[in-house]
């Protein structure tokens, strides 16, 4: 195994046997950005613990600053503003209890979990260890997002058929680029924001009003 990646995911018979579980219930808020184009709750197959098939997975946050850096600001020190208004944030009740492995519990360790499950690239092994969890009854991930370094920063991965839930509750969609997500995009997580106002580019610096 290379010393940069993390470990593929367990192939034998009970290898997961004991994994730590978390437990989250129908009605828990969860946050998503999303493009204004699609559902809030679309299950895809191209992302971090995305599974294959007839089946996709929905990542969501459990805090809205979580959604944003992860979706958006990806380490990113200065943002466009045409990518804040191509996207909508919602606040989403899950629509089902779910049985998540939790790579965010200390007895996860293990197995070998360590934060880089949240960073590492390519997907294929966290994909892989998705379809294990998932071949075990699991119904997704809690992990600790890429981008978003507080101690809140955790992300979930939902197990699902492939495609949009058009009809689940979609919660209300706001803009990101409303004047309330600028301002926590600024002033909270201290990214800069490039706007494009007439024929203009402007910069606007951390702090600024």
């Amino acid at each position: 195994m290379s010393g940069d990646r993390i470990p593929p995911a367990p192939v034998d018979k009970d290898a997961l046997v004991g994994f730590p579980i978390e437990r989250v219930s129908v009605g828990m808020d969860v946050w998503r950005v999303h493009n204004a184009g699609r559902g809030p709750w679309y299950f895809g197959q191209t992302q971090r613990f995305s599974l294959q098939g007839s089946d996709g997975t929905c990542h969501v946050a459990l805090d809205a600053a979580t959604a944003i850096l992860e979706t958006v600001v990806r380490g990113s020190r200065a943002i466009n503003r045409d990518d804040l208004t191509s996207r909508r944030i919602r606040r989403l009740p899950l629509p089902q209890d779910y049985k998540l492995a939790n790579l965010t519990h200390p007895r996860a360790t293990g197995w070998g979990v360590t934060r880089q499950f949240g960073t590492d690239y390519p997907y294929d092994r966290c994909q892989a260890w998705a379809t294990a969890f998932r071949s075990e009854k699991y119904g997704g991930l809690q992990f600790w997002a890429n981008h978003d370094v507080s101690a809140s920063g955790i992300s979930l991965a939902l197990f699902g058929k492939a495609g949009e839930r058009t009809s689940w509750r979609r919660g209300t969609a706001e803009r990101l680029d409303d004047a309330k997500w600028i301002r926590q995009i600024k002033d909270n997580l201290g990214v800069g924001i490039l706007g494009t106002h007439s024929s203009s580019v402007t910069f606007v610096a951390l702090g600024a009003p």
